[in-house]
């Protein structure tokens, strides 16, 4: 998945281990992209790499994209509105799964 994040050149990376603080899956994903047609591009790419999610939200304006894989969920937002609510703190109390930044920001 990051191999894939990289290739799209998003801004950065971050994955949240959370399965020991909820039930509704194991891991985060948060994908920071250039712009809101990237990101809709980038979830785009997602979709095509892992097949179909069993839930998703909000892919019509490309703001803040969720994907739900049940034990994992990628967030791809713009880098406006991942400004606005800087997700590492929506999930500060879950383990951070550290992965060398995505290249060619």
């Amino acid at each position: 998945m990051c191999d894939l994040a990289g290739l799209h050149r998003v801004l950065s990376v971050g994955a949240f281990h959370c399965g020991d603080h909820t039930n509704a899956c194991e891991a985060q994903l948060v994908m920071v992209a250039r712009s809101r047609s990237h990101a809709k591009a980038l979830a785009t790419e997602v979709v095509a790499h892992m097949g179909k999610p069993s839930g998703t939200e909000g892919g019509a304006l490309g703001e803040w994209i969720a994907l739900d894989y049940d034990d994992l969920i990628i967030h791809i937002m713009d880098a406006d509105t991942y400004e606005v609510y800087r997700a590492e703190g929506l999930w500060s109390e879950f383990s951070l799964l550290t992965y060398p930044q995505a290249s060619g920001a």
